[in-house]
């Protein structure tokens, strides 16, 4: 299988990138995580060692910008390919964008917390509604710290092990782990209210994951079934959906929660060769 693959780490691009390479020697393609609005692409923590087993992992902290296309576009151009994506919350919904835009590239899909759109509105009512968004949108241009940890507070919320995801976020701030600054959080808040993926699920053709947690407080768990059934492959098995029990927004942490259906998933989808199934 021939990969076109980045540099073993480079900063100096667009969107810097982190590579994890394989523990086993396999043929199968590498995967690529991005990140999701308020966190850097370390806050993947001990995910990355669950899929090092078998893939190359290529973290990259996406720096938004308003014009999801040309966002899109911009990351495609740094991808290994082909490569399976996968995206958490707002990067989940990039990376429904770009699989469905580039699928010679992609060959697989897995998102965590990811709506087809962010806010709501009468053609998809089930999304934050405009009013709470508007909200969060002001209280982030009048004080972007206090808004930051709003959203520390919203992504753990419901969560049955929301004291052990607090620890863990309040880990990568002691760590000074790296954050996006607010111009590109406000680029980043445009973006979940401006992008619509219904066209873009229905058209995606590649082994599809979509996870989400039971008691989101951002994405309601009732959409699950909404999304999966935009596609007309759902039949086929080939789109999927999962529901964590009792999780939050922050679904992956802990890992063990996704480390069985992911890795699960990934086994059927691709064979040792990284052929798809």
């Amino acid at each position: 299988m021939l990969v076109t693959f980045p540099p073993q780490k480079d900063s100096s691009q667009q969107h810097p990138q982190t590579v994890y390479p394989q523990i086993t020697s396999t043929q199968l393609p590498p995967i690529v995580l991005l990140n999701g609005w308020g966190m850097a692409g370390n806050a993947w923590g001990s995910f990355i060692p669950v899929l090092q087993q078998q893939h190359d992992v290529v973290v990259i902290d996406v720096v938004y910008s308003e014009d999801a296309d040309a966002l899109c576009h911009n990351l495609h151009q740094q991808l290994p390919k082909p490569c399976v994506l996968i995206g958490w919350s707002l990067g989940g919904m990039l990376a429904t964008k770009i699989t469905a835009r580039y699928p010679e590239s992609i060959v697989g899909l897995i998102t965590l917390a990811s709506n087809a759109q962010f806010v709501a509105d009468s053609d998809w009512p089930d999304a934050m509604s405009a009013d709470v968004f508007d909200a969060f949108f002001y209280l982030f241009t009048s004080n972007p710290d206090k808004a930051l940890q709003r959203f520390s507070h919203l992504v753990v919320q419901g969560d049955t092990q929301r004291r052990e995801q607090k620890q863990y976020l309040q880990s990568l701030t002691e760590a000074k782990t790296p954050t996006v600054n607010p111009p590109e959080l406000m680029a980043g808040l445009v973006l979940l209210r401006d992008i619509k993926n219904q066209t873009a699920l229905k058209n995606i053709r590649c082994p599809s994951l979509h996870c989400f947690g039971e008691n989101d407080a951002l994405v309601p768990i009732k959409v699950a079934d909404k999304i999966r059934s935009l596609n007309d492959m759902i039949q086929s098995d080939i789109i999927q959906n999962y529901m964590i029990p009792e999780s939050s927004h922050l679904l992956h942490a802990p890992v063990n929660r996704i480390e069985k259906q992911i890795t699960k998933f990934l086994a059927r989808a691709f064979n040792p060769q990284g052929k798809l199934q």
